[in-house]
């Protein structure tokens, strides 16, 4: 997830990481005021403008391959030191390594590392198993109206077009932050 750093009062911060987890969530701060920010929600949850919320910017998880292809002439900037590996890849291949001190899954529907698509709209919650869409459209009823919800690759695709926005993240991380949340397909 990207978001503004621009205050609907005009007001521009300046992030950084504070190094602190939020529901085994990475946390930002705030250089102005020193308010903590939460990755997942893009809500102030500590400091001067808590319950203030950033506002969040269309953005893409994907492969480096699949940039490339879509982009070609994207320009990469390497260090003098050349590319280096991940530092996650032994904890996203662990999976019963949960969160960065270890914690247990809130909710054993799913195993904790289970990948979904995490959709919230006012109180209602859905995860969306990635493992178990496909490139056939479902439809997915949310909020009183319904959308179509297929896999194309590693993306997901709603329709119509920017009508939900959708969080790929962990099952653990998911149910923390909206517990009791529907699981969809059941299976």
């Amino acid at each position: 997830m990207v978001y503004a750093r621009q205050l609907p009062d005009g007001k521009v911060l300046d992030f950084g990481v504070s190094g602190a987890l939020y529901h085994d969530a990475l946390v930002l701060y705030d250089r102005e005021t020193g308010s903590y920010w939460s990755q997942i929600t893009g809500e102030a949850i500590r400091g001067p403008l808590t319950g203030h919320k950033l506002s969040e910017l269309p953005s893409e998880v994907t492969t480096w391959g699949q940039w490339r292809r879509a982009h070609p002439d994207t320009l990469l900037l390497v260090s003098e030191s050349g590319p280096r590996g991940s530092p996650y890849a032994n904890y996203s291949n662990d999976p019963d390594k949960l969160g960065v001190l270890g914690t247990r899954n809130p909710d054993p529907r799913l195993p904790g590392k289970t990948w979904v698509w995490g959709i919230a709209e006012g109180k209602e919650a859905v995860a969306l198993v990635e493992e178990r869409l496909s490139s056939e459209a479902r439809m997915l009823s949310l909020g009183g109206r319904s959308v179509s919800v297929r896999r194309d690759g590693d993306r997901l695709v709603i329709s119509p077009e920017a009508s939900v926005r959708a969080l790929r993240t962990y099952w653990f991380v998911w149910a923390r932050f909206h517990p009791g949340s529907r699981i969809f397909p059941e299976r």
